[in-house]
């Protein structure tokens, strides 16, 4: 969301997952210290995602 009250961008977008692959809720989601990047875990799928803006 921006200060606006919009949503900027969404995860996971069209393409962003393989053919067949599944997205779990993340358990735990941290931002970089510049705010333009989210590092997120999924325990379920033993992954860990760098989400940028």
């Amino acid at each position: 969301m921006n200060p606006y009250g919009h949503v900027a961008w969404r995860f996971p977008r069209a393409g962003d997952l393989a053919p067949g692959q599944t997205f779990h809720v993340p358990d735990d989601a941290f931002f970089d210290p510049s705010g333009r990047s989210i590092v997120a875990t999924q325990e379920d799928d033993f992954a860990i995602s760098v989400i940028s803006a």
